[in-house]
């Protein structure tokens, strides 16, 4: 599907994962105790934590040396997404769309866009190559409900990449990952722009059903592969830049133009739509 934009998101989410995957190096997050609002700080301390326990755990289980596709999914599922707050996504990306569709509609593409994204990420974490990070403070009121935890990629041979992510706190009392940016150019905005153009041609459900088709093509390679790291769905990412190193030159030099109009400068006016 030509609107969904999939080798320049296969390039940028790769630097998102870069970023986020490189926190690991840094030690666990004090807990939040109970009770206590979460502070901008812990915000970024919660992306460390769930870094660090990543990969601890694809230390312990191999996963480094003889990656296996499979589990790497459920990995990112299980560690990563539970992390993020894929209905305020969702809402985002679909915009007014979102506000006229029914409870099943918003069900069935949350469930699709999360399996969309997760093939798509997955894919990218056996090409992380330990690029170092710099991460800067976090400017924000103690109170704010939105911050944006600012970092930069350090490359040997290229300026530094600029990648920053979107933390909501939640209801509950916990920081989750609405949105990512790199270079300026946001996740929300960029699919925002590609599904609008399927859902003028076949309606929401049509969007819905090609993501459903496309997940099963995904699905359908990965079980031919087997949990090889060679799947068809890395050769993609292979084939549109290399390496990591790659990626990350690919984006600078092939700016997606449409950065879109939604601020995030940590003020309750801005905050997305959701729950």
């Amino acid at each position: 599907m030509m609107g969904f934009m999939r080798s320049h998101w296969i390039v940028v989410t790769g630097l998102f994962f870069i970023g986020l995957f490189s926190i690991a190096r840094q030690s666990f997050a004090e807990p939040v105790t109970a009770g206590i609002k979460a502070t901008p700080e812990q915000g970024l301390e919660m992306v460390r934590e769930t870094s660090t326990l990543l990969f601890r755990t694809i230390e312990e289980e191999g996963l480094n040396t003889n990656p296996d596709k499979n589990r790497l999914y459920e990995l990112v599922d299980e560690l990563i997404f539970s992390k993020f707050d894929f209905a305020r996504i969702s809402s985002r990306v679909l915009g007014k769309n979102w506000r006229v569709a029914t409870p099943e509609q918003k069900k069935q593409f949350i469930e699709q866009f999360k399996s969309y994204l997760l093939y798509t990420y997955a894919t990218t974490l056996s090409e992380y190559r330990g690029q170092e990070i710099d991460y800067l403070p976090v400017r924000s009121k103690q109170q704010a409900r939105a911050i944006k935890v600012q970092t930069r990629i350090r490359l040997t041979e290229a300026a530094p990449i600029n990648v920053d992510y979107v933390l909501f706190l939640s209801r509950d009392g916990s920081w989750k990952v609405i949105d990512m940016l790199v270079e300026g150019i946001s996740l929300v905005v960029t699919h925002r722009s590609s599904f609008q153009m399927e859902i003028r041609q076949k309606g929401l459900l049509g969007l819905i059903a090609e993501l459903k088709r496309h997940n099963q093509e995904n699905a359908e390679l990965l079980n031919a592969a087997g949990s090889s790291a060679d799947a068809p769905s890395q050769q993609e990412v292979n084939s549109a830049s290399g390496d990591m190193d790659g990626i990350i030159q690919t984006v600078s030099q092939n700016p997606v133009q449409d950065k879109g109009s939604i601020n995030y400068d940590q003020n309750e006016q801005h905050l997305p739509e959701g729950d």
